[in-house]
């Protein structure tokens, strides 16, 4: 099984670190985490024993929106639905193929989850559409 890179609990994920993994991905990822103070979001990073990686926590007045996470040439943008949800975010505006994922997604608990590759800018509005449904859910 896959899983994400930055593996060493003590290797802080630079933006030199992340360059030498994300490669061409880099700039999609800067111009990513440059807009989320638009949205009020605070990425922090920390490193987690169970999935051995470091991950980006996305934060909105302490309610977590994403979870971000770094692969080779690029990163995940995972998010955690109620399953109640569900028909709402089959309504938002976003890409045919992300509401096929979730569509397809099973409920673990109470929870659909959603995780989007991230290599280029196609996704990113998308991403910013999923970022605002998560912090107007309750």
């Amino acid at each position: 099984m896959e899983r994400p890179l930055l593996n060493d609990g003590n290797q802080y994920p630079t933006d030199i670190i992340l360059a030498s993994v994300l490669g061409n991905s880099m700039e999609v990822y800067q111009a990513f985490v440059s807009n989320l103070s638009e949205y009020q979001i605070d990425l922090e990073w920390h490193y987690y024993n169970d999935s051995k990686s470091w991950l980006g926590k996305a934060v909105s007045k302490k309610k977590t929106v994403f979870w971000l996470s770094i692969w080779q040439g690029f990163f995940k943008v995972s998010f955690h639905f109620a399953g109640k949800t569900h028909l709402d975010i089959m309504n938002l505006p976003i890409a045919v193929d992300i509401k096929r994922e979730i569509e397809n997604a099973p409920i673990k608990g109470k929870l659909v989850s959603v995780a989007i590759k991230v290599s280029d800018k196609a996704h990113l509005d998308d991403i910013y559409t999923l970022m605002s449904y998560k912090q107007s859910c309750k």
